[in-house]
């Protein structure tokens, strides 16, 4: 198969994640009242997406048992190197394409990133709202209560930020952790207690497979305020630049260190030990 096919196919698996994220942020919003064809459609999208993966994995697994061409076509030897890491992995969000073979990786709709946090100080709302800048600036399509300028109402509005969101980060504090578990005053915090239940259902529906809601903190000892439904599963001090490359890495699904490729078995060389007697 010819590298266009092949990368059809990945055009086609991402097609497919699109989809399936699409259905599966439907199905936990619904939960039990879900429509069945949804239930139906997830499912056959995953066998669709397990077949395609297998058979790129069926081509790669033929490529290395091929026997190499007896003349070394120069051009094709430079493309190689040029190719040597790879076709990049497909985002989270599954908002990036491949463009022609031609040209150079391209960028569709940028990710939506939605950041849950809670109004503890005119400082701290100053800090999220940098942080949404910057996520801004580096290419999300961020969204916080601070930037919201439509008509909906508030339960609306942020029913449908979590449900539309590649990624989700939730700005641990002590008085988030509060909220969040529902033990402060009934009137106050009104928004994280909306949505703590709802990001509850999206983490319990898949099962607490957790690709999407990260917790982040400003503060080194906020990290104890971690929701026990977030702990065990990457978080992200942003306390510096370092911090943050940390956290664009995750959304871009960019990461530092790339796996190579398994390669053959070197020669190992054995020993006989002949018998004593």
């Amino acid at each position: 198969m010819s590298d266009s096919s092949r990368k059809a196919i990945e055009e086609l698996i991402g097609a497919h994640r699109r989809r399936l994220h699409e259905l599966e942020k439907r199905r936990a919003f619904q939960g039990i009242s879900v429509d069945p064809a949804v239930v139906i459609e997830i499912e056959m999208i995953n066998n669709k997406i397990f077949e395609l993966t297998n058979r790129i994995a069926e081509i790669e697994s033929g490529r290395k048992n091929r026997k190499p061409p007896a003349a070394v076509d120069e051009n094709a030897n430079l493309q190689s190197k040029v190719n040597i890491r790879g076709t990049p992995a497909v985002p989270p969000s599954s908002r990036y394409k491949q463009a022609d073979e031609t040209s150079m990786e391209v960028k569709s709709d940028p990710p939506i990133v939605f950041i849950s946090f809670s109004h503890d100080s005119d400082e701290h709302r100053m800090k999220v709202a940098g942080l949404g800048a910057s996520l801004i600036t580096s290419g999300c399509d961020c969204r916080i209560d601070l930037f919201k300028n439509t008509d909906e109402d508030w339960p609306t509005w942020m029913s449908n930020q979590l449900l539309s969101a590649d990624v989700l980060l939730c700005v641990t504090t002590e008085t988030y952790h509060k909220r969040f578990r529902g033990i402060e005053l009934a009137e106050v915090g009104k928004g994280v207690g909306y949505e703590a239940p709802l990001i509850r259902n999206l983490m319990f529906d898949n099962k607490f497979r957790n690709i999407r809601i990260f917790p982040v903190f400003f503060n080194p000892s906020d990290k104890k305020f971690i929701p026990l439904e977030l702990k065990g599963f990457d978080f992200f001090e942003l306390t510096g630049r370092a911090g943050y490359e940390r956290l664009l890495r995750k959304i871009f699904d960019r990461p530092e260190f790339v796996k190579p490729e398994i390669g053959d078995l070197p020669e190992l060389p054995r020993t006989d030990v002949p018998p004593m007697f």
